[in-house]
């Protein structure tokens, strides 16, 4: 608006300008008498205002061209805006139905939306509903493996006493049996193994998931022959899955016992590697192997006093492995029973500290070989020595978890009097307890 009233003044003074100097141009040729060819003064004054009335018109053209954009367009790209507005209507037409097809189909899926809403509160609801089934069952489902995690707990206890009791008889028949008839005792045992073997035939389940099968041992000299060592491990367990169970081994045991011994971290050093069952075995399948290793420390140096005991008037004085002292009752005057006795909780001690420390049994018989077992080469001298008097088993070289504890000389001294002489003998361990591996 303001620029409008600018113009509209601008074009008032201009026009005024132009007039004013024609009527002045016009009166001083009046007062002169001004001729112009032919022409009168008169006719001069006339022709002078006619000039001014264009000029008037011109000027009024001419400032409008130079001041305003719009007034320019307007004349001299009239027919080019005129067809653009014609063409920019026609848009705005076509934009127009577009929009109204659009808001047509934007109803029809707003319809189809709210159906959907309509069905999505639906399913939301049956799954709040099948959530809160879940959660119910679930508690129930956690409420049953508790019962059934309590009762598993009480079985497993159950399972270890009985365990425990079997070995402690066992231990008890075969060192009455030592006594009584050696020929006897090993039969029985041979036939115990064979029911066992057996039953577990006879199982739907084989071995276990994780189960250790074979424990090789490899010293820092032998890293050469980790190659061999593996192999060998894989030999034998082969042979005592096929003789026992009459399984093989599957083919994918042996990539992953070239995979292991590929990447056997304790090159240099003394170590063990373990075989065991990558997964569960059941009858009829092939055995799948899986590989570990771990160092192997020595537990016992050679020299030391595996187990120290002073055998007194009534009880009997014990050390495992340099440990705390502690007493047990023993028989005023040994016989068949009660060395036995003595024998199997001397037996008892040694194995479980020997366990604690790290010391691992046999894997197929779950036996652990000891030099309490060898106190009968030495009954006889035992149940009539004066007490009190002392027994030891020394270590004859260091041992390892792998090495087992029958390597071990067995000293007994008397101190009954200063001076006593000392009987030692030497219990040299059995081919099979010294290896370089054991196989369940």
């Amino acid at each position: 608006m303001t620029r409008l009233l600018l113009f509209m003044l601008i074009l008032t003074v201009v026009s005024a300008l132009v007039a004013a100097a024609g009527d002045r141009m016009g009166h001083r040729a009046a007062r002169r008498k001004l001729r112009l060819g032919k022409l009168r003064p008169r006719d001069v004054s006339t022709l002078i205002a006619i000039t001014t009335g264009v000029l008037i018109s011109l000027a009024t053209f001419g400032v409008g061209m130079l001041l305003s954009r719009d007034f320019r367009d307007a004349l001299l790209r009239y027919d080019e805006i005129k067809r653009n507005t014609v063409q920019l209507e026609q848009t705005v037409k076509e934009k127009e139905e577009q929009l109204a097809l659009a808001e047509e189909s934007l109803k029809g899926q707003q319809v189809q939306l709210n159906a959907l809403a309509t069905e999505l509160d639906a399913k939301t609801q049956q799954s709040e509903e099948l959530g809160s089934k879940l959660q119910e069952s679930e508690g129930k489902l956690e409420s049953t493996v508790g019962q059934l995690s309590n009762k598993e707990a009480v079985l497993r206890s159950q399972e270890k006493k009985i365990r425990a009791n079997e070995r402690k008889i066992q231990d008890q028949r075969r060192l009455s049996s030592i006594f009584e008839d050696m020929a006897e005792y090993n039969t029985r045992i041979k036939e115990s193994q064979q029911q066992e073997n057996q039953s577990a035939a006879q199982r739907r389940l084989i071995l276990a998931k994780d189960e250790p099968l074979y424990y090789g041992k490899v010293s820092a000299a032998e890293a050469g022959r980790i190659n061999e060592l593996v192999q060998n491990g894989i030999s034998a367990v082969q042979r005592r899955l096929l003789d026992q169970y009459g399984l093989q081994i599957s083919p994918g045991s042996e990539a992953a016992g070239e995979a292991f011994i590929n990447g056997f971290p304790y090159s240099g050093q003394n170590a063990m590697f373990v075989i065991y069952s990558e997964a569960n075995i059941f009858e009829g399948d092939d055995a799948r192997l899986a590989f570990t290793a771990d160092s192997l420390s020595t537990l016992a140096k050679a020299g030391s006093v595996i187990l120290d005991v002073t055998v007194g008037v009534n009880e009997a004085q014990l050390s495992v492995f340099g440990g705390p002292a502690r007493q047990i009752p023993v028989a005023a005057s040994f016989d068949a029973d009660s060395f036995a006795d003595f024998a199997v909780s001397l037996q008892d001690a040694l194995l479980r500290t020997a366990l604690d420390k790290g010391f691992l049994p046999e894997l197929w018989t779950n036996d652990f070989p000891n030099p309490v077992t060898r106190l009968v080469d030495t009954a006889e001298t035992i149940v009539g020595r004066a007490r009190p008097f002392k027994i030891q088993f020394v270590a004859k070289h260091d041992l390892s978890a792998l090495d087992g504890l029958a390597d071990c000389e067995i000293h007994i001294t008397s101190l009954a009097a200063p001076g006593a002489a000392t009987d030692a003998s030497a219990v040299e361990t059995p081919a099979d307890a010294q290896g370089e591996g054991q196989a369940q």
